[in-house]
């Protein structure tokens, strides 16, 4: 109980390493439950694929480009105590019609909390999104995109619920200053970027 969960999206793209992170506190958890246990279950409840629950995936893939793989998902409890990490190979391509031309490209998803303060946010670059024009023009996220992203944005605002587990672990920014129960806040709201962000460390030959 109270225990922040990480969760991992390590994909590829253009040769490079693309993760998504997300964190959760878990509010409900039956005793005695096995942490291994709970991680795995906690991985099959965002997974999609046979007996996955689909929190995340597919929602995520839909907004990448046929060119990256989403090669696995690692789950980790990380707070008060980190634990041993473990991890579900997936292997499977982003599913959006258009295709990439470079990897530095990203749409943005800011998660909030109910306060103010650069702290109380989260923002989740997406990307590499794909260059075709019903994803931007002009610089800026198409509507057709940006509602591919909201639908993204409300799952990683659920509730998780491992399968097979009766338990519950919700979304928060987590606050790593060591404290005990862990210092985290609630999510409670996203914002969609209007506009197309530049991954400056995902440009080919920076600092040329």
């Amino acid at each position: 109980m109270n225990d922040v969960l990480l969760i991992t999206y390590k994909g590829t793209a253009a040769g490079q390493r693309i993760l998504l992170t997300t964190t959760y506190k878990i509010t409900v958890v039956p005793v005695p439950t096995d942490a291994t246990v709970f991680v795995n279950a906690a991985i099959e409840a965002v997974r999609a694929g046979v007996g996955g629950g689909d929190l995340i995936e597919t929602k995520y893939r839909a907004c990448l480009p046929v060119e990256y793989e989403l090669d696995s998902i690692r789950g980790q409890i990380i707070a008060p105590n980190r634990r041993v990490y473990s991890e579900t190979l997936r292997g499977v391509p982003g599913t959006h019609a258009d295709g990439m031309e470079t990897a530095n490209l990203a749409g943005v998803i800011t998660l909030r909390t109910a306060f103010a303060g650069r702290n109380q946010v989260g923002n989740k670059h997406i990307g590499p999104i794909p260059s075709a024009g019903a994803v931007m023009v002009l610089g800026e996220l198409t509507g057709a995109y940006k509602t591919l992203l909201g639908t993204l944005a409300t799952a990683l605002m659920a509730q998780l619920v491992p399968v097979g587990i009766a338990a519950v672990a919700r979304p928060v920014i987590y606050h790593p200053d060591g404290a005990v129960p862990p210092n985290t806040d609630w999510v409670e709201s996203a914002i969609i970027g209007e506009t197309v962000r530049v991954m400056r460390r995902r440009t080919v030959r920076v600092g040329e």
